[in-house]
């Protein structure tokens, strides 16, 4: 078998792709490994990666590691380099593996019993609008669109629509609903100029004109909010399980009724208040607040990018279970997910993908990480 050898500043490369890996979709990155070599250095490492992650941790031989892949892939100095990079390698290799893992397992005494985590929706259906007198428009649909259009008030476009403010002597509002279906974003600029980005399977209600002291939605599912400052018209976003009220900031809301509640702030404040006990909290930049279906809250500082990287096409998620992840994906691409096994479901993993790679790349860069197999079958996702 023929040796491989490598410059030391394409292992220290491969190392910078795997401890941040959202950086795979950089041109940069997408271009070296498009080198055959490089593409085999990187997967090698993270195959070493996932063996050392597989063993005792304490029982961990730094230098064998090193030297069995060194044996296979040899490390040339570059020649601009001033020192041999040999150790420092061998030491930055085996802290990345141990340090930054892509998932780390639960010591739990678990049953292994199969269990679907997520069911699809037989029939697909496309972004509605109810309006007030209780139609239902779809809005892909170019009739529907036609209609609106004709309302001075409403501007619709393809992904997005947007309420303009009425006429100052026009003081009447009416409630619209609008919902999303799997597999579907979709953009609503509100009266006073907030912007709301909605995730799949999620419904928004709201006037399509605020008047009164307070600007009030209500939301089920996910939402993204950019609110438009008003100190004299607070904003509150309602959910069955919390209620959040702002002035104007841009924060996250999670709140599917299958999975915990997050309200994650990026920027501004927020005040959350717990439906149950009526209890309030004041999150800061950088923090969420979990609230569990047991009404247990947990504030905690986060990586923001995990809670509104959605916004932009992505899956992204740091430390999470492997059951949060299939839920987002099956939601995504509306397929049932059923795990094989129990215990597989609180397996946490790190985990980044691009939503519109398609739901075959996207389980294969989560096969990739090797400590469970997804395939498709029948409109199923099956996690072994």
């Amino acid at each position: 078998m023929e040796e491989k050898r490598y410059l030391d500043e394409d292992l220290e490369y491969a190392l910078h792709l795997l401890n941040q890996p959202e950086l795979l979709c950089v041109k940069e990155a997408v271009q070296w490994l498009d080198n055959p070599d490089h593409k085999e250095l990187y997967y090698s490492l993270l195959a070493m990666r996932e063996s050392i992650l597989s063993n005792d941790k304490n029982k961990i031989d730094v230098k064998a590691e090193w030297k069995q892949f060194n044996t296979r892939h040899k490390v040339m100095p570059a020649k601009t380099s001033r020192h041999s990079f040999w150790w420092g390698a061998a030491a930055a290799t085996i802290a990345l593996l141990i340090a930054f893992s892509f998932l780390y397992i639960y010591d739990q005494d678990l049953t292994t019993e199969k269990v679907v985590v997520y069911t699809a929706i037989p029939e697909k259906t496309d972004v509605v609008l109810q309006t007030a007198s209780g139609r239902s428009l779809n809005l892909s649909s170019q009739a529907a669109m036609k209609e609106l259009e004709k309302a001075q008030t409403i501007d619709i476009k393809k992904d997005a629509i947007s309420y303009l403010p009425a006429p100052s002597n026009d003081k009447t509002a009416e409630i619209h609903t609008l919902s999303t279906p799997q597999g579907k974003n979709f953009k609503v600029v509100l009266s006073d100029g907030t912007e709301v980005w909605m995730n799949a399977e999620s419904r928004l209600r709201y006037p399509d004109q605020f008047f009164g002291n307070e600007r009030i939605v209500e939301l089920e599912g996910e939402a993204y909010f950019h609110v438009t400052n008003n100190k004299k018209q607070p904003f509150i976003v309602k959910t069955k399980t919390a209620t959040t009220r702002v002035l104007g900031t841009k924060f996250n809301f999670r709140a599917y009724d299958y999975e915990n509640t997050h309200v994650t702030l990026i920027n501004g404040s927020v005040v959350v208040t717990e439906s149950n006990s009526q209890q309030q909290v004041l999150l800061h930049p950088g923090e969420d607040i979990q609230i569990d279906k047991e009404h247990k809250i947990t504030v905690n500082s986060v990586d923001i990018r995990s809670f509104i990287a959605w916004c932009e096409g992505y899956f992204y998620f740091k430390d999470v279970e492997l059951s949060e992840i299939m839920r987002s994906i099956g939601r995504w691409y509306n397929l049932t997910v059923e795990f094989n096994d129990k215990d597989k479901t609180h397996l946490r993993f790190n985990f980044w993908a691009r939503q519109d790679n398609g739901v075959e790349d996207v389980l294969q860069l989560l096969n990739q990480i090797g400590k469970v197999k997804a395939e498709l079958k029948d409109n199923v996702i099956i996690v072994k």
